[in-house]
């Protein structure tokens, strides 16, 4: 399905919208057929676009979708669950994924720590030409004694033989500065 039908803008939607209500408007006030059947395509377009949007994931989605699940589970400690959305090829400070998920659970552990993953606009968003996706995001990392770490985040994401993303690496930088500051470690690794 073509990104721009399964991943809409609000501006689509708000375009779509006005026609429909322009056709509906100058029905009420003509009611000719013409502007009837004007009012009737306009309105169908509307929920078709809609049908499609909730109908069918967008690789953006899908992205998101997957960080959230990530983050989730790494706040019920559960580590394999995380390691299912990594790619077998994952990658972060030459650290394989087995490497990874273990050296990211003991400090998890050590500073009891709380993730959240927010900020998912389409700025942050590329396709990259070889099929891969970059998305980029803010992560809250929240302990017990109220400390709150806050950081920007660039994931890229890879279709595995199966069809589906999974993170082949991330990148962590200054939350205020963003990639001009330059990469910076995940505290404890």
């Amino acid at each position: 399905m073509p990104t721009f039908l399964s991943d809409p803008t609000l501006g689509v939607y708000l375009v779509l919208l006005l026609v429909a209500l322009a056709g509906v408007g100058v029905w009420v006030r003509n009611r000719s057929r013409a502007a009837a059947i004007f009012a009737a395509v306009a309105v169908g377009l509307l929920l078709a676009l809609f049908g499609i949007d909730r109908g069918f994931e967008s690789p953006r989605e899908e992205c998101v979708r997957k960080v959230s699940a990530m983050a989730t589970a790494a706040n019920a400690r559960n580590w394999p669950a995380v390691g299912t959305h990594l790619a077998d090829k994952f990658e972060y400070h030459s650290r394989n994924k087995a490497k990874f998920l273990a050296d990211v659970a003991p400090a998890a552990l050590l500073h009891n720590a709380t993730a959240n993953f927010t900020a998912f606009d389409r700025d942050n968003f590329e396709e990259l030409a070889d099929g891969r996706i970059r998305i980029g995001f803010v992560g809250q990392f929240d302990t017990p004694g109220n400390a709150r770490l806050v950081l920007y985040i660039e994931a890229v994401f890879a279709k595995d033989a199966d069809g589906a993303y999974r993170m082949q690496g991330f990148k962590v930088y200054d939350y205020i500065t963003r990639t001009k500051s330059g990469e910076q470690t995940l505290p404890g690794m």
